[in-house]
């Protein structure tokens, strides 16, 4: 009205059901059609009575008519007045999917034109079970419109094939406005021209398999470790169309895919999958199998499901992204075939018996596809995966699919959107599936292969409520679904208008978003045009790509984009391709992190996507310390990721027990039981044992594992007789003597340049409530980590030049050196404190690692505030570091002195510290700031004499990366800046012995005293080797360097040399963190130090007790399985008469069957030659 548009009809009102679990998914189930009903009057109020006409479905089938005359007696019949009925299939004929068009248009028209067209040919009409709706109600000649009145009033109703029914509810746009309980209807909104905010979604489960990421937690492994699913061609993925004939007769069953071998072809492809048929309820028999993208629709989806609190018998919608299965020509391939071969024989010359062309036909045929039951049939229906769901949980909800090529996924989660913020339903789970590696696909899509795309195939699934029902309920929530928008601009365009819409309807602004993941179809033309268009509205976010994992998948395409997109909002991570994953930081007050998936399809229009992690970063509360510590919360959604790796552990009460138990898990490894559940039972064993020796083996597979279980047997051994600890490289233990159960665990902090480019880069993956509780000690983590410089942003993965030149440009900011070095060390120990249960009794630090400890043990409160002091003080900008005025001043050097040349420079020396400080001694400008070890010291001042001291040890100094001036006389001057700027309130003293280099003694825990402390070892040697030997003699015989890099551990091996203890760290350059973590918890485990491990462990569901699990693999038997000598010599004959090459006749360009790419070959022998006689080659 507003727009001056020609008003044909209204519609009131719409209901959408499905038929739920009913008797058979393909038989009408009357209960779905009549909640059709319920809802389509209920929603709009109109009342059932005012309905003048009803256009029915009238399917054609004895049951489906039966059943729908008696869904309407059920609901109209009480009404009082039974409306007449119709179809406009007499007319028309079944017209399928645009079946329920065909009746919207009539009932229009009669609307318009006050008569009813009737139904004809009406012979032998049916009738509802009480006869109330009869002969009589169906109008078979054109009629009045029952009464005279403006107001008109009909009914549509459409009830697909697999249980999805429909009832829509007209009205002419004549006379005056109908009147409801919903109140006026037909008011026009004013607008703003701006697009109204959605309603936010939560996601509240997902699964998928892609390729031979099978599962959410292989795809999440897979985008966190820049893992790709790319791999040649598997020869039963096209049935052998890949292999190459090896026959001398040089005949070759390979098709050309832009002239790419397929041999050579790489893809994402899936190779095969699992499925319970028990718990789907479908028949196991491989020969009345539905066809795998159905099967594998079911599988995903169901696994999302089953991870929420949904219920059967809930009104949830099934909504499937799919596009039509192009092995479909495999079925008409297989009716041509015995054509072809007909036609082939005939051309070549060939005669065969009847039976013997039967046989030949009948082996083609099973090479290109198995014979065809009615399940594989009607599989093809692509509808009946969507019903297939809602009958498998019994949802009454829509179910239908949706095809819109690359956009469908997204195509279905604005569907979703609409029938959620409607409250048509209570959830909505979205399916995406597309076997994009089939022979029939790659050559169909695969023009643009040349280009550069690469096959992927594989279905995911997420489960969706709004949000503030998901947060009602208690549910898991993943992420939130903010927006989704659309645009079809007809060039590149588009993409940068869908995210303009996208944005504006959640209310954003482009800044906002920190994460981007970009439709990349391999086409370089296309790819260029879509990123330069998103660069006109994002310059900050973070570039990914799902394809770059898991290849072009199509359809499934914003399904993959989808699943990337939420585990790196749920595990807080940035997804590592081209570069290596990394955090995701937010600082404290900050709003929830957000990203966005842009996809693009084949007709122009593009699509967007907005969304957000559930809550916002947490702002800083008390330190965690002492008895004031509080247990950390598990961060949310996310999830523990070891990075595959785990710990199987043992333990028994003596070493004859450990052997029995080992020798039992040998047997165990070799019975192929899935890691994960068995990793777990034998947690849950160890954890009721009370044993004195343990056992921890580590690998990330059962063949891993199984090989550090046979070296454990003579490891054990060998440890027994030389009393010293087994470990291997990959940090399975065994320690015959376990120090736990007696010696105190200290923890140490190393000094302040140990950071290092990638440094705790996956800690966060291990223990991701990390993001949460670093709230405790900072409001900006990302800041004092100086993540931009730990982990560089690069179009390409960095080479180990490129590393080095950062790290050094990194080790010339001193600050932020300090910083990230300090904040690491809290990391680590939070990590092992919250995460894994282990408690000090016991710290010390190495130079500026008394710092760290005392904030990451709790002493001093949040860093912020020394770290504005650092930033702003002199000390580490032109004193101690930058023009080093302090020792110029100490030198007493001219302004031009040293501008050029390097003022000062650290080294170590493999020397006694007394040799050392005898030959350091003879030079004025030289000093010993560290005794390391016994052997090792650190020396540092001016270059020359420094080199000359070394000179006079008869030693090679070693320069080291260290940019400062400290643990010398000449910083005494400043002194009183020292302390200023390292005196912080004490806000908790635990039960904890903390030694100082001051005292070299356990110090008071007091503010002035701790900020003297520091200031007086900043102005003097500090002897690491006494810390070591203090807290040895205090009882520490458990030692953990706690912070990058494994220095300290090192020194103090070599400190405390045979003497019992164990040395172990959280970081090692070159290690990723979640594997350093696990072998420093083996080490600890097999000493028998109290931990808690159950983070590495998650629970694995029961399979139910009654299963029927069978393995669906995609393709066949290659085709050349047909080509055997006993074949060829089935089909060998002689050359028959009238052949032409027996009348001699030379025909240059004899006919040739017509072949479809995609299917099969058979050989048949002629005269000991053979030739290719029919097939889909």
């Amino acid at each position: 009205e507003r727009d001056g548009d020609h008003i044909h009809a209204l519609i009131p009102g719409v209901g959408l059901s499905n038929d739920g679990r009913g008797q058979f998914v393909l038989s009408p189930n009357p209960k779905g059609q009549q909640v059709a009903f319920e809802r389509a009057y209920a929603s709009s109020g109109v009342d059932p009575q005012s309905v003048d006409y009803i256009e029915c479905h009238a399917t054609g089938t004895p049951l489906g008519d039966k059943v729908e005359l008696n869904s309407m007696e059920a609901f109209f019949g009480n009404s009082g007045t039974v409306p007449p009925i119709g179809s406009v299939k007499s007319n028309l004929g079944h017209m399928l999917t645009a079946a329920g068009m065909g009746g919207m248009t009539k009932v229009i028209l009669a609307l318009q034109q006050g008569r009813i067209p009737g139904t004809i040919h009406v012979e032998q009409p049916h009738s509802s079970e009480n006869g109330t709706f009869a002969a009589e109600q169906i109008l078979r000649e054109t009629t009045d419109w029952p009464h005279n009145r403006p107001e008109r009033r009909a009914a549509v109703s459409a009830f697909g094939f697999g249980g999805c029914n429909a009832h829509l509810i007209l009205e002419n746009s004549r006379g005056a406005k109908f009147q409801s309980s919903k109140g006026e209807r037909g008011a026009t909104k004013p607008t703003t021209g701006h697009r109204p905010p959605t309603t936010s979604l939560a996601i509240i489960g997902m699964d998928g398999i892609f390729g031979e990421f099978n599962g959410i937690t292989a795809i999440q492994r897979a985008f966190l470790n820049g893992e790709q699913a790319f791999r040649s061609l598997p020869e039963t993925r096209w049935r052998g169309l890949g292999i190459e004939s090896s026959k001398s007769d040089g005949a070759s069953t390979r098709p050309e895919t832009e002239n790419r071998p397929p041999t050579t072809l790489q893809g994402a492809w899936l190779e095969s999958f699992e499925m319970d048929f028990l718990r789907f309820k479908l028949p196991p028999n491989p020969q009345e199998r539905l066809i795998p993208q159905q099967l594998l629709t079911l599988e995903v989806t169901d696994r999302a499901l089953q991870q929420t609190s949904l219920k059967a018998g809930q009104n949830v919608a099934v909504l499937v992204a799919m596009e039509a299965e192009l092995e479909l020509h495999r079925f008409r391939g297989r009716v041509n075939l015995a054509k072809q071969i007909e036609d082939g024989l005939t051309v070549s010359g060939v005669t065969l018996s009847a039976e013997q062309q039967v046989e030949l036909t009948k082996l083609a045929q099973d090479t290109l596809l198995d014979a065809v039951p009615v399940n594989q049939f009607t599989s093809f229906i692509g509808n009946i995966m969507a019903s297939r769901i809602s009958a498998l949980w019994d949802f009454s909800g829509p179910a239908f699919t949706i095809s819109a090529e690359e956009n469908s996924a997204l195509k279905a989660l604005e569907v979703a959107q609409m029938l959620l913020e409607s409250g048509v339903v209570e959830a909505a789970v979205v399916a995406a599936v597309d076997l994009a590696g089939s022979a029939e696909s790659v050559m169909l899509r695969g023009r643009g292969m040349s280009q550069g795309w690469t096959p992927g195939e594989g279905a995911g699934a997420v489960v969706l409520k709004p949000l503030e029902q998901a947060q009602a309920d208690e549910d898991i929530i993943h992420a939130v679904v903010e927006a989704v928008a659309f645009a079809r601009e007809g060039t590149p365009d588009s993409v940068a208008v869908s995210a303009k819409i996208a944005l504006e309807s959640a209310g954003l602004t482009a800044d906002q978003i920190g994460l981007v993941s970009l439709h990349t179809s391999g086409i370089s033309e296309v790819d260029a045009a879509t990123a330069t268009s998103l660069q006109q509205i994002y310059s900050a976010a973070v570039l990914s790509s799902a394809s770059a994992h898991l290849g072009h998948t199509f359809a499934a395409s914003g399904m993959a984009a989808l699943l990337q997109t939420v585990v790196a909002l749920r595990q807080r991570t940035i997804p590592g391709m081209p570069s290596e994953s990394r955090p995701w930081f937010c600082n404290a007050g900050d709003e929830p992190r957000r990203a966005a998936v842009s996809s693009l399809g084949q007709d122009g229009c593009a699509a967007h996507l907005v969304l957000s992690e559930t809550q916002i970063c947490p702002g800083p509360t008390l330190a965690k310390g002492g008895d004031d510590s509080v247990p950390m919360k598990r961060g949310g959604a996310s999830v523990v990721e070891t990075g595959g790796i785990t710990i199987m552990p043992l333990v028994a009460a003596d070493v004859s027990g450990l052997r029995t138990q080992l020798d039992a898990l040998v047997q165990d490894l070799g019975a192929n039981t899935a890691l994960p559940k068995m990793a777990r039972q034998a947690f849950e064993t160890q954890r009721e044992v009370q044993g004195s020796f343990a056992l921890a083996l580590v690998g990330d597979s059962l063949e891993e594992l199984r090989q550090e279980a046979e070296a454990a047997k003579s490891g054990i051994e060998v440890a027994l007789d030389s009393g010293a600890d087994w470990v291997t490289p990959r940090g399975s233990s065994f320690s015959p003597q376990p120090l736990g159960p007696e010696g105190k665990v200290a923890f140490t902090y190393p000094g302040g340049f140990n950071s290092y480019i990638g440094n705790s880069r996956t800690l966060f993956q291990l223990v991701p409530e990390l993001h949460d509780s670093m709230g405790s000690y900072t409001n900006r983590l990302a800041d004092l980590l100086h993540d931009h410089k730990l982990y560089p942003r690069s179009l390409q993965r960095l080479s180990e030049s490129e590393i080095e030149c950062l790290q050094d440009e990194f080790v010339n900011t001193p600050i932020a050196m300090f910083e990230s070095g300090i904040t690491t060390g809290v990391l680590h120990t939070q990590a092992l404190r919250e995460g894994f249960g282990l408690e000090p009794q016991l710290a010390f630090g190495y130079s500026m690692g008394e710092v760290t400890m005392m904030f990451a043990l709790g002493v001093w409160g949040p860093m912020d505030p020394m770290s504005d002091l650092l930033n702003v003080s002199p000390l580490f900008k032109e004193r101690l570091c930058g023009p080093m005025n302090t020792v110029r001043e100490a030198w007493e050097l001219g302004p031009d002195e040293f501008r050029q040349e390097t003022l000062w420079q650290w080294y170590t020396l493999r020397s006694t510290p007394e040799a050392a400080q005898a030959a350091i001694d003879r030079e004025e400008r030289a000093y010993l700031i560290l005794i390391n070890t016994p052997q090792e010291v650190v020396m540092a001042g001016e270059p020359a004499a420094c080199e000359r001291a070394a000179q006079t040890l008869g030693v090679e100094p070693h320069p080291i990366q260290v940019t400062d001036v400290v643990h010398c006389a000449p910083v005494k001057a400043d002194y009183d800046e020292v302390k200023r700027v390292h005196t912080n309130p004490v806000v908790s003293k635990p039960d904890i012995h903390f030694y100082s280099a001051d005292t070299y003694d356990v110090t008071e825990l007091d503010a002035d005293g701790l900020g003297d402390n520091i200031a007086r070892i900043f102005g003097r040697t500090v002897d690491y080797t006494k810390l070591i030997e203090a807290t040895y003699r205090d009882g520490a015989r458990i030692f953990v360097d706690l912070g990058p890099r494994v220095s300290c551990a090192k020194w103090i091996a070599e400190t405390l040399g045979e003497r019992p203890h164990l040395a172990v760290g959280m970081s090692r350059r070159g290690v990723d963190d979640r594997v350093q973590v696990i072998r420093t918890l083996a080490r600890l485990y097999s000493h028998r130090v109290p931990l808690d491990l159950e983070r590495l462990y998650p629970e694995v569901p029961e399979r139910p007790a009654k299963q029927l699990v069978q393995t669906i693999t995609l393709g066949g038997e290659p085709i050349q399985t047909i080509c055997t000598e006993e074949n060829r010599a089935k089909f060998r004959v002689a050359e028959t008469l009238d052949s032409p090459q027996r009348r001699g006749e030379h025909r240059e360009n004899p006919p040739r069957p017509s072949f479809a790419k995609g299917g099969s070959a058979a050989l048949v022998a002629q005269g000991g030659a053979p030739v290719l006689v029919g097939g889909l080659g």
